[in-house]
């Protein structure tokens, strides 16, 4: 399991920095919240 951007700030990424769209650049995701499984047989 694991939280990204745990307090929803508004902040540009590294590739974001490097790269531009455009000329846009693109916002990191905000709060995030990832969960997985596994089942073994």
């Amino acid at each position: 399991m694991g939280i990204e951007n745990l307090f929803n700030e508004a902040y540009m990424p590294a590739r974001a920095q490097a790269f531009t769209y455009n000329g846009y650049n693109t916002m990191a995701l905000g709060r995030t919240l990832k969960a997985g499984f596994t089942v073994d047989f």
